[in-house]
């Protein structure tokens, strides 16, 4: 359906009605229209195809859960530039030009509220302007200083209908009714507006031929800075040797050292909430000292972790990885390739406390594991979980992935 019709639609009787009580006793309609809300999309075109760009981008990097809870300001930002100029084509669809034997009015029929601005001729600039837009679609500014808060005022004061349609035409009109439409006068303002005309079509060739240039360019760009910030924030960071951090404080930083903790939900427990997933989960570490070597040459110490969860559903799975500081009293234990973390802090009488919050949940599998994925996305009620600590001697060993067999 085209927009013109769609304004007849749905806003036609509104504006007309409006038209009706903004006109004064005796004045006469010479001319109506309305801007072209296709021109509106058009000219925003760059935006939207970097706000697709944009979450297409988030939409690849989202599995990863690095960006947490900035992926919604992130998508609230991509989504902006990709709505915003089909509101403001709309906006255009509610708009109503006029041009009576006294004076020029723009009607709106929006959802907030009708709202009738006019300028009456002897108001208006002896000589209105035509700023070219598009192929036949034009600005027709007819007064200046304006207050900058009027929606159809630019920022220098400039008013009029914006996205015309045939502006040069409805100028023709517009002089005419003004009883300027012959004579000297007339002559005159034909070869002022011609001035206007031809600087007008050779700025609009010039900033054409740059967009042309600098889009595609833009967009690239946009891209790169994505991908690259992807590669830095997913980017492996080794611990260092000398700082462990509270690392020790969960485990002896001896080779071989273990130390595990579990929690348990009783049936009655996980029917009394139907948010509760969760049948089980255990955290299991083991303290890995590594002989200094030609990339190490003091050598390193790792700290591996295996988190396993068992699920009310019959699903279990676990995680596989290295825990690292986290401030002065805590580490965090996550999945390389993206694949989430859990913060772990010291509670009393040994207990610890696991928390999803930051991270939104972790991948129960190694990065590159092969087989069905499984990743534990926990909702407010499961964000944080107590583990009772279980002697030494119950802890199993962690058997981490042979890196050197190809799996990466």
């Amino acid at each position: 359906m085209p927009l013109a019709a769609v304004r007849r639609l749905l806003f036609s009787a509104r504006l007309e009605n409006l038209l009706g009580r903004s006109l004064r006793r005796g004045e006469r309609v010479v001319w109506r229209g309305g801007p072209d809300a296709v021109a509106t999309i058009l000219i925003w075109r760059y935006g939207i195809c970097a706000g697709v760009l944009w979450l297409a981008v988030l939409y690849w990097m989202s599995p990863g859960d690095w960006l947490g809870e900035f992926i919604v300001p992130l998508t609230m930002m991509g989504g902006c530039l990709v709505v915003a100029p089909f509101l403001m084509a709309f906006r255009d669809l509610q708009t109503l030009f006029v041009i009576t034997d006294r004076r020029a009015l723009i009607l709106r029929a929006a959802w907030r509220g009708d709202s009738s601005d006019s300028v009456d001729f002897v108001r208006m600039d002896d000589a209105p302007e035509l700023l070219r837009v598009s192929d036949g679609v034009a600005h027709l500014n007819f007064a200046s200083g304006m207050p900058t808060s009027l929606p159809d005022t630019d920022y220098t004061g400039r008013y009029g209908f914006r996205f015309l349609p045939d502006a040069a035409g409805v100028l023709d009109i517009l002089m005419a009714t003004r009883g300027r439409g012959t004579g000297p006068f007339r002559q005159r303002q034909a070869v002022a507006m011609s001035a206007v005309l031809d600087h007008a079509h050779a700025r609009m060739r010039d900033i054409r031929r740059i967009s042309m240039r600098r889009g595609p360019v833009f967009l690239l760009t946009l891209a790169g800075a994505f991908i690259g910030s992807h590669a830095v924030l997913a980017s492996d960071t080794a611990p260092s040797a000398s700082d462990d951090g509270a690392l020790p404080s969960f485990v002896r930083p001896t080779h071989g050292a273990r130390a595990c903790w579990r929690a348990e939900f009783s049936a009655a427990q996980l029917a009394s909430d139907k948010n509760r997933t969760v049948k089980s989960i255990a955290l299991s570490m083991e303290t890995a000292v590594a002989q200094p070597d030609a990339d190490w040459p003091k050598g390193r110490t790792l700290y591996n972790y295996e988190l396993a969860i068992s699920f009310a559903n019959g699903r279990h799975g676990r995680a596989l990885g290295n825990c690292l500081p986290d401030g002065a009293n805590a580490i965090t234990c996550g999945v390389e390739c993206d694949g989430g973390s859990a913060v772990v802090t010291h509670a009393q009488a040994g207990a610890i406390d696991v928390d999803f919050k930051k991270s939104g949940g972790i991948k129960l599998q190694y990065c590159g594991e092969p087989g069905k994925k499984l990743r534990f996305r926990p909702k407010a009620l499961e964000y944080r979980f107590q583990l009772q600590r279980l002697p030494d001697a119950e802890c199993p060993a962690v058997t981490m992935p042979d890196w050197d067999a190809g799996i990466d």
